[in-house]
Protein backbone atom coordinates (compact mmCIF):
# COMPACT_ATOMS: atom_id res chain seq x y z
CA UNK A 1 0.00 0.00 0.00
CA UNK A 2 3.06 2.11 0.91
CA UNK A 3 4.05 2.57 -2.80
CA UNK A 4 -0.12 3.83 -3.56
CA UNK A 5 0.54 7.12 -1.44
CA UNK A 6 3.74 8.06 -2.29
CA UNK A 7 3.00 10.23 -5.74
CA UNK A 8 0.79 12.33 -2.77
CA UNK A 9 4.16 11.96 -0.75
CA UNK A 10 6.35 13.59 -3.30
CA UNK A 11 4.25 16.57 -3.64
CA UNK A 12 5.35 19.21 -1.43
CA UNK A 13 3.11 21.66 0.81
CA UNK A 14 -0.08 19.79 0.05
CA UNK A 15 -2.69 20.11 2.31
CA UNK A 16 -3.46 17.16 3.72
CA UNK A 17 -6.88 16.27 5.21
CA UNK A 18 -7.72 13.04 6.91
CA UNK A 19 -11.37 12.21 7.35
CA UNK A 20 -12.39 9.38 9.84
CA UNK A 21 -15.32 7.30 9.73
CA UNK A 22 -16.59 7.59 13.40
CA UNK A 23 -19.78 5.70 12.65
CA UNK A 24 -21.16 2.70 14.76
CA UNK A 25 -19.99 0.42 12.07
CA UNK A 26 -16.59 1.35 12.06
CA UNK A 27 -15.93 1.08 15.66
CA UNK A 28 -14.96 -2.82 15.02
CA UNK A 29 -12.42 -1.55 12.72
CA UNK A 30 -10.85 1.13 15.21
CA UNK A 31 -7.13 -0.27 15.85
CA UNK A 32 -6.94 -0.58 12.03
CA UNK A 33 -7.82 2.99 11.78
CA UNK A 34 -5.07 3.94 14.14
CA UNK A 35 -2.49 1.83 12.89
CA UNK A 36 -2.85 3.01 9.55
CA UNK A 37 -3.33 6.61 10.27
CA UNK A 38 -0.07 6.32 12.40
CA UNK A 39 1.60 5.16 9.14
CA UNK A 40 -0.06 7.21 6.72
CA UNK A 41 0.55 10.42 9.01
CA UNK A 42 4.03 9.40 9.03
CA UNK A 43 4.65 9.32 5.28
CA UNK A 44 3.14 12.56 4.95
CA UNK A 45 3.38 14.82 7.39
CA UNK A 46 6.83 16.71 5.80
CA UNK A 47 4.38 17.92 2.48
CA UNK A 48 2.40 19.98 5.11
CA UNK A 49 4.51 22.42 6.71
CA UNK A 50 1.10 23.76 8.42
CA UNK A 51 0.15 20.29 10.05
CA UNK A 52 -2.11 17.28 9.30
CA UNK A 53 -5.81 18.12 9.88
CA UNK A 54 -7.71 15.27 10.99
CA UNK A 55 -11.99 15.24 11.35
CA UNK A 56 -14.53 12.75 11.23
CA UNK A 57 -17.57 12.35 9.51
CA UNK A 58 -20.01 11.99 12.74
CA UNK A 59 -18.37 14.14 15.63
CA UNK A 60 -17.85 17.66 14.85
CA UNK A 61 -14.34 17.66 16.44
CA UNK A 62 -11.74 18.88 14.54
CA UNK A 63 -7.83 18.62 15.54
CA UNK A 64 -4.73 20.08 13.25
CA UNK A 65 -1.14 18.67 14.18
CA UNK A 66 2.12 20.64 15.42
CA UNK A 67 4.48 20.78 12.54
CA UNK A 68 6.10 17.05 11.87
CA UNK A 69 4.25 15.83 15.12
CA UNK A 70 1.79 13.63 14.79
CA UNK A 71 1.34 11.85 18.50
CA UNK A 72 -1.50 14.11 19.41
CA UNK A 73 -3.57 12.92 16.74
CA UNK A 74 -2.62 9.12 17.39
CA UNK A 75 -3.78 9.93 21.10
CA UNK A 76 -7.28 11.41 19.87
CA UNK A 77 -8.15 8.15 17.68
CA UNK A 78 -6.66 5.91 20.51
CA UNK A 79 -9.64 7.02 22.75
CA UNK A 80 -12.22 8.34 20.38
CA UNK A 81 -16.14 7.49 20.27
CA UNK A 82 -17.46 5.30 17.35
CA UNK A 83 -21.03 5.55 17.16
CA UNK A 84 -24.14 6.89 15.31
CA UNK A 85 -24.30 6.64 11.48
CA UNK A 86 -21.90 8.85 8.87
CA UNK A 87 -23.23 11.50 6.46
CA UNK A 88 -20.22 11.20 3.79
CA UNK A 89 -21.79 13.78 1.73
CA UNK A 90 -21.65 16.73 4.55
CA UNK A 91 -18.22 15.73 5.85
CA UNK A 92 -16.56 16.26 2.13
CA UNK A 93 -19.10 19.23 1.35
CA UNK A 94 -17.26 21.09 4.63
CA UNK A 95 -13.73 19.87 3.24
CA UNK A 96 -14.33 21.02 -1.10
CA UNK A 97 -16.01 24.02 -0.07
CA UNK A 98 -12.81 25.15 1.75
CA UNK A 99 -10.73 24.40 -1.14
CA UNK A 100 -13.46 26.16 -3.42
CA UNK A 101 -13.33 29.20 -1.62
CA UNK A 102 -10.05 29.26 -1.98
CA UNK A 103 -10.03 29.12 -5.45
CA UNK A 104 -12.26 32.34 -5.66
CA UNK A 105 -9.57 34.53 -3.75
CA UNK A 106 -7.77 37.17 -6.06
CA UNK A 107 -4.50 36.55 -6.12
CA UNK A 108 -1.58 39.59 -6.16
CA UNK A 109 2.04 38.41 -6.78
CA UNK A 110 3.06 41.11 -5.34
CA UNK A 111 1.95 44.17 -2.92
CA UNK A 112 3.29 48.24 -3.86
CA UNK A 113 6.17 49.21 -2.09
CA UNK A 114 3.85 51.97 -0.54
CA UNK A 115 1.59 49.11 1.02
CA UNK A 116 4.03 46.71 2.22
CA UNK A 117 1.64 46.06 5.05
CA UNK A 118 -0.88 44.37 3.01
CA UNK A 119 -0.77 40.79 3.16
CA UNK A 120 -1.24 39.56 -0.49
CA UNK A 121 -3.59 36.49 -1.19
CA UNK A 122 -1.68 32.99 -2.12
CA UNK A 123 -2.69 30.47 -4.91
CA UNK A 124 -4.77 27.77 -3.41
CA UNK A 125 -2.26 25.03 -2.44
CA UNK A 126 -2.94 21.14 -3.55
CA UNK A 127 -4.70 18.75 -1.36
CA UNK A 128 -5.00 15.37 -0.89
CA UNK A 129 -8.16 13.83 1.29
CA UNK A 130 -8.01 10.67 3.01
CA UNK A 131 -10.96 9.26 3.81
CA UNK A 132 -10.71 5.79 6.07
CA UNK A 133 -14.46 4.33 5.85
CA UNK A 134 -16.49 1.01 4.99
CA UNK A 135 -18.78 2.57 2.63
CA UNK A 136 -21.79 2.08 4.77
CA UNK A 137 -23.25 5.70 5.54
CA UNK A 138 -26.70 7.08 5.56
CA UNK A 139 -29.10 7.11 3.15
CA UNK A 140 -28.99 10.15 0.57
CA UNK A 141 -25.08 10.70 1.22
CA UNK A 142 -24.08 10.01 -1.64
CA UNK A 143 -20.84 12.25 -2.32
CA UNK A 144 -21.03 12.24 -5.86
CA UNK A 145 -22.50 15.70 -6.65
CA UNK A 146 -20.27 17.57 -4.17
CA UNK A 147 -17.43 15.76 -6.43
CA UNK A 148 -18.77 16.60 -9.64
CA UNK A 149 -19.85 20.35 -8.56
CA UNK A 150 -15.76 20.96 -7.34
CA UNK A 151 -14.90 19.34 -10.80
CA UNK A 152 -17.45 22.65 -12.43
CA UNK A 153 -15.21 25.07 -10.52
CA UNK A 154 -12.16 23.65 -11.57
CA UNK A 155 -12.97 24.21 -15.08
CA UNK A 156 -14.15 27.28 -14.44
CA UNK A 157 -10.65 27.99 -12.51
CA UNK A 158 -8.38 26.33 -15.14
CA UNK A 159 -7.18 24.44 -13.07
CA UNK A 160 -5.95 21.03 -14.91
CA UNK A 161 -3.76 18.97 -13.71
CA UNK A 162 -4.87 16.96 -10.45
CA UNK A 163 -4.88 20.07 -7.71
CA UNK A 164 -7.39 18.01 -5.83
CA UNK A 165 -7.10 14.14 -4.75
CA UNK A 166 -9.75 11.83 -2.47
CA UNK A 167 -8.44 8.66 -1.48
CA UNK A 168 -10.72 6.42 0.06
CA UNK A 169 -9.49 4.01 2.09
CA UNK A 170 -11.72 0.87 2.46
CA UNK A 171 -12.00 -1.49 5.89
CA UNK A 172 -14.49 -4.18 6.18
CA UNK A 173 -16.15 -6.39 3.28
CA UNK A 174 -19.52 -4.75 3.47
CA UNK A 175 -21.23 -5.90 0.02
CA UNK A 176 -23.16 -2.25 -0.41
CA UNK A 177 -20.22 -0.16 0.85
CA UNK A 178 -17.99 -1.67 -1.49
CA UNK A 179 -20.11 -1.36 -4.27
CA UNK A 180 -20.24 2.57 -3.54
CA UNK A 181 -16.26 3.10 -2.93
CA UNK A 182 -15.92 1.10 -6.72
CA UNK A 183 -18.69 2.98 -8.40
CA UNK A 184 -16.42 6.45 -7.01
CA UNK A 185 -13.45 4.82 -7.87
CA UNK A 186 -14.32 3.85 -11.46
CA UNK A 187 -17.77 4.98 -12.65
CA UNK A 188 -16.96 9.36 -12.18
CA UNK A 189 -14.72 9.52 -15.14
CA UNK A 190 -12.77 12.52 -13.87
CA UNK A 191 -9.20 11.91 -13.66
CA UNK A 192 -7.74 15.12 -15.00
CA UNK A 193 -9.40 16.97 -12.39
CA UNK A 194 -9.93 15.01 -9.59
CA UNK A 195 -7.87 12.11 -8.59
CA UNK A 196 -10.11 9.18 -6.71
CA UNK A 197 -8.07 6.08 -5.92
CA UNK A 198 -9.96 3.65 -3.78
CA UNK A 199 -7.80 0.86 -1.61
CA UNK A 200 -8.51 -1.97 0.74
CA UNK A 201 -6.93 -1.44 3.94
CA UNK A 202 -4.89 -4.53 5.11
Amino acid sequence: MADIFMRYYRLTKNIQIFLIDDSFSMKRHRQEVKALFEILAYMVKGSDPDGIELYFTVSSERHKSKKGNTKELISILDHHRYEGDSNIRSSLKCIVQNYKDGLKIPVHRASPWWNLRRRSAEPVRNQTVYVFTDGNWQPNSDPTEIIADLVGDLKEHKVLKEEFGIQFISFGNDRDGLAMLERLDRGLNLPLYVSILVVMAR
